[in-house]
């Protein structure tokens, strides 16, 4: 089925990685030497660290996952460092990858034991979330961002906060 000229499993894909976008764009952070792009040696690091290789899906499939998100669209190598972007993408590969290995070899080419959005968000949850490394600050900020106590006075004193902290900065 299809919503808006999308696949149903698209959309779904989209409000997953929506509704962990802070926490995903943390651990990108934290585990992008520049905090604007992340290598494969980076990847390799959050992937041991996150046990998202597998016995049926090792870690040279990992860094395949990061060769192909890196790709430009006409199939050309890439930069060898994932955006943002690349890196969202790539984590919904590997979700996919992971919990379908076999997924795409002769007999199997339509067969999924674990579709998206479900491994997706299972990886997020079982894996990023629980084993990434995060700093403190990153760890607050999202804990903050979800309190409504916490919106509702940053919503109100917003304004005069963000007076002080530039005032403070001059």
């Amino acid at each position: 089925s299809h919503v808006h000229g999308f696949p149903l499993w698209e959309q779904q894909v989209f409000l997953t990685l929506h509704k962990s976008f802070l926490e995903v764009r943390a651990v990108f952070r934290q585990y992008s030497r520049t905090g604007f792009s992340l290598q494969q040696t980076e990847l390799v690091n959050l992937a041991l660290d996150c046990c998202l290789a597998t016995e049926g899906f090792p870690m040279a499939r990992v860094q395949g996952v990061f060769t192909r998100a890196d790709q430009a669209e006409d199939g050309k190598a890439g930069d060898n460092a994932l955006e943002l972007h690349e890196f969202m993408e790539a984590l919904v590969q590997l979700s996919f990858s992971r919990a379908n290995p076999r997924h795409g070899e002769a007999g199997r080419e339509h067969e999924a034991a674990q579709p998206l959005p479900g491994c997706l968000e299972a990886m997020l949850q079982k894996n990023l979330m629980k084993k990434a490394k995060r700093d403190g600050l990153a760890k607050v900020r999202v804990m903050v961002g979800k309190d409504p106590a916490v919106l509702k006075l940053l919503e109100k004193q917003g304004p005069r906060l963000r007076h002080e902290f530039e005032a403070s900065c001059r």
